[in-house]
């Protein structure tokens, strides 16, 4: 829940507008947007480009968050109320005594409980609420330089290829994220005879699934094992 920490994100809000009204004006985001705000001051131009309906509400999110020091908050916020309809089940429509009760106790900014939502449920585009969270975190990564990246392995690797392992990380950032970017790594593994790696950072990769030279190393010292049992 958002409770404990919105306090180091926004700036008091009233709770009475924490609940979705259709009425609500189409326009919210951007009639604060001027020649003068801190958007265009400090940034002039979005860190990343977006796609649809989704990414223009994402990209007006970002420009109300980034005035207001909210960007966390809002991030935040966005994905608390996917997580609710996914794990209630519940229609983007349904302005049940439930969703009210979880905007109210989880702390999510007005800006997405009620201005965003109310703004979608009156133009009937419920359904890019899930694009619009995708295309704002886009938006959040690319400006604080973070991504995403998984490393694909035939196998898992024992301790002492290590410093190999880092190399093959290094490599792929160096190729796939922009200057700067900080890329958090999972693991995962695909057993394959070939050996050999792929990497994905974002929507791009490198795909290295033969014997590449780590591949090669970790074969020949297990013939290399094999000889010195004879």
């Amino acid at each position: 829940m958002l409770r404990a920490s919105k306090n180091l994100f926004r700036s008091s809000k009233s709770n009475a507008r924490l609940c979705i009204f259709a009425n609500q004006r189409a326009n919210y985001f951007t009639d604060s947007f001027n020649e003068n705000d801190k958007f265009t001051k400090e940034l002039n131009k979005y860190p990343v480009i977006t796609e649809g309906f989704g990414g223009e509400y994402a990209q007006q999110l970002f420009r109300h968050g980034f005035n207001t020091n909210q960007l966390g908050y809002i991030k935040l916020s966005l994905e608390e109320v996917l997580a609710f309809f996914k794990k209630q089940g519940t229609p983007l429509t349904a302005t049940t005594e439930t969703f009210t009760q979880f905007l109210k106790q989880s702390g999510v900014a007005p800006e997405v409980g009620t201005d965003l939502l109310g703004t979608v449920y009156q133009r009937g585009q419920e359904t890019i609420f899930e694009t619009i969270v995708r295309e704002y975190n886009k938006l959040y990564n690319a400006h604080f330089q973070i991504a995403y990246g998984k490393l694909t392995m035939a196998e898992p690797l024992p301790a002492k290829y290590t410093t190999h392992l880092y190399k093959m990380k290094m490599a792929t950032v160096g190729t796939l994220a922009p200057l700067k970017t900080r890329v958090a790594f999972t693991q995962d593994y695909l057993p394959s005879d070939l050996g050999g790696w792929r990497a994905d950072v974002g929507e791009d990769s490198i795909d290295k699934s033969f014997v590449t030279e780590l591949g090669k190393i970790i074969t020949d010292e297990k013939q290399n094992s094999v000889l010195r049992s004879l």
